[in-house]
């Protein structure tokens, strides 16, 4: 018979349960909350569910976790048995998953496959006496016959294709493999999963990023954390010859500092975290418990980021957000995953968690200025080494993001349903807050999306040279080489100082004419903007707080709209897809065509209240930024800035 939790570790985790308040609520009003509610009703999927069959095999994990902390709820162990069973019953077709994944002869498996596995291999570790020795046998026939080949035809296909490495389904996939590996007592699986995991760790990860955007680095991590903490139960002697956890784990900082606060949405009763998302990646919810709690666990090997992830775990899973009743998108849904209720009392101190500079920059070129209770300021400038990871990249290089005490300015559109047309829409140049081009014919010459099977491709937005400061930095990112002729070079330069301002300039040079202009992404969602258009300028503000968008140039803007999401749902009508409008862009076109040019903008941040006290004025080639109590906030010269009394170069 096959267990998860030995006496030992129960002991902890009873003691844990005793002394530590967190850990008792989590456990008595999430764990055994959830799993009551999920019992209370048949079926593992109901009617009134906001998602789909595969969306809602987490009642099955968290009935099987609610037992662990009381074995003899008879109501909890009918319901778990029954729902194994029905998994057990279902064709061999429901493990495929829903009708858009691919059907293929030989059938291939898809995450849904995966997920299946976990509905069957999860209670059978967890609730081992639940089951009589017929059951068991089913189970692993049923692995044997259907998750096993599936899971296999999947991952001998994509190698066929030479797309094995760079498809972060190969990790989740592995992860079914490797639960197939284990029930069936299969060497030669996994024997495959070691080899396959080490070199996808190799050929994905950067060094201090993932390419394909922070929502899938948590994707990927939490399912190579699932694979070794299955080995490392099961195989310990497998487990020893994965590649080690930095090689994931080390992103951890570079994810948290897409955090930005906290947020009412449509989709949730309770506040949500907010994030940065940059390219593929959700606003909201962008918690990767399981990924927490095996670097919060990891003491000798992490270092400092093992305090890190215990503290991101504790605030991402609040006494109010566990109990978010329903999940309504596929991101967020409150529940802690079994492995990170287990190994909650293993956990480093939060406590014991770094502080990281006001200014941040990372290998991919994300740099950041956050300001407590000012700026937050990102922008997207250029890389230093390729990047790995490319399936999820949206045509967002030298994008900006900004936000003002926690409040959200200049967004981004993030994650959509994939069977949407606002889906490619989101992804191009004309959806983020880039400079955008025309020819004369009048056809948009689109930045170029990384979509590229070469993971060693060359970089194509560079870094050109920067500066970081304690509360400033520069930025210059080289864009030439993702534009179409006629275009020749792009150069985004960016110095983003302090509490309250940002300059940008945009220049390009083309060997004809082009049609230059320069777009703003406003946070219009649940129609809180207030926008206004004076001349040379546009002003967006949301609740108390906005942004004065200045033309150096004498460009009067035109407002547009877009749209922003807050989360994926596969439902494409779900609650957290983004309507049209919930973005408003403020569009600064240059005056004429050209072959070559610059559009400035300096962007103003401060309380609504207070953004007409500001004023910037130009003497010689210096522009002074004068704040509303009539001092010198800061003076720029060419490569140089005047910044708190004393000159710098950038």
């Amino acid at each position: 018979m096959i267990r998860l939790i030995n006496d030992e570790w129960m002991k902890k985790i009873r003691e844990t349960w005793k002394n530590d308040p967190y850990y008792a609520y989590l456990i008595e009003n999430c764990v055994l909350e959830k799993a009551k509610n999920a019992a209370s009703r048949p079926g593992i999927w109901h009617e009134d569910d906001t998602n789909d069959f595969w969306r809602c095999m987490y009642r099955v994990t968290d009935v099987a976790l609610g037992l662990v902390f009381t074995p003899d709820d008879q109501q909890m162990r009918t319901w778990l048995h029954d729902a194994v069973m029905e998994i057990c019953a279902m064709p061999d077709d429901m493990w495929i998953g829903p009708f858009f994944r691919q059907r293929t002869n030989p059938p291939q498996g898809q995450l849904e496959t995966t997920t299946m596995q976990m509905g069957l291999f999860k209670p059978l570790v967890l609730c081992p006496d639940l089951f009589t020795d017929e059951d068991r046998a089913l189970i692993i026939r049923r692995i044997r016959e259907v998750g096993k080949p599936y899971t296999r035809e999947w991952l001998d296909a994509r190698d066929r294709e030479g797309s094995l490495y760079n498809n972060n389904w190969t990790i989740a996939l592995l992860h079914g493999y490797t639960i197939a590996g284990i029930l069936l007592e299969d060497d030669e699986i996994l024997e495959y999963v070691v080899n396959c995991f080490n070199a996808l760790v190799a050929k994905t990860m950067n060094s201090d990023f993932y390419g394909e955007a922070t929502g899938y680095w948590g994707f990927a991590a939490s399912s190579f954390s699932e694979v070794t903490l299955l080995l490392r139960h099961f195989r310990p002697n497998m487990e020893e010859r994965l590649a080690p956890l930095e090689n994931y784990a080390r992103m951890l900082p570079w994810y948290a500092a897409h955090y930005v606060g906290e947020y009412y949405i449509e989709a949730s009763p309770e506040k949500m975290e907010r994030w940065i998302n940059i390219s593929d990646s959700d606003a909201m919810g962008n918690s990767h418990p399981t990924l927490e709690a095996l670097i919060a666990t990891s003491k000798d090997q992490m270092g400092e980021l093992a305090p890190l992830a215990a503290a991101l775990y504790r605030r991402a899973h609040t006494p109010e957000r566990l109990m978010l009743k329903n999940a309504k998108a596929m991101t967020f849904r409150g529940t802690p995953t079994v492995w990170s209720v287990l190994l909650y009392p293993y956990f480093a101190d939060p406590a014991d968690a770094p502080t990281y500079p006001d200014v941040q920059r990372f290998n991919n070129g994300e740099t950041f200025l956050k300001r407590e209770n000012g700026l937050h300021f990102l922008v997207n400038a250029g890389s230093v080494e390729p990047i790995k990871a490319i399936a999820h990249r949206h045509a967002d290089e030298g994008v900006i993001f900004a936000a003002y005490k926690t409040t959200v300015l200049l967004d981004d559109p993030g994650r959509c349903c994939y069977r949407l047309p606002l889906y490619p829409e989101g992804k191009q140049d004309t959806a983020h807050s880039l400079p955008f081009f025309t020819s004369l014919k009048g056809e948009p010459l689109h930045q170029r999306i990384h979509e590229s099977a070469d993971a060693n491709k060359p970089i194509l937005n560079r870094d050109a040279g920067h500066k970081l400061g304690n509360d400033w930095f520069y930025a210059t990112s080289d864009m030439g080489k993702l534009y179409p002729a006629p275009i020749e070079k792009v150069e985004r330069k960016v110095l983003a100082l302090g509490d309250h301002a940002a300059l940008i300039e945009d220049s390009w040079q083309a060997s004809e004419p082009v049609q230059a202009g320069v777009r703003f992404v406003g946070n219009n969602r649940m129609a809180l903007m207030r926008w206004q258009i004076k001349e040379n300028e546009g002003r967006l503000a949301r609740e108390n707080v906005g942004v004065r968008l200045i033309s150096l140039d004498g460009v009067t803007p035109t407002l547009g709209y877009g749209t922003l999401h807050d989360a994926s749902t596969v439902n494409p009508a779900g609650p957290t897809q983004g309507r049209q409008g919930t973005a408003y862009e403020m569009l600064f076109n240059a005056h004429e065509a050209a072959p070559k040019g610059a559009l400035r903008t300096l962007l103003i941040f401060d309380d609504a209240d207070r953004l007409d006290g500001w004023t910037a004025s130009w003497e010689g080639d210096t522009l002074s930024i004068i704040d509303p109590d009539g001092a010198l906030y800061a003076a720029v010269t060419g490569c140089k800035i005047c910044w708190h009394g004393k000159e710098e170069n950038i």
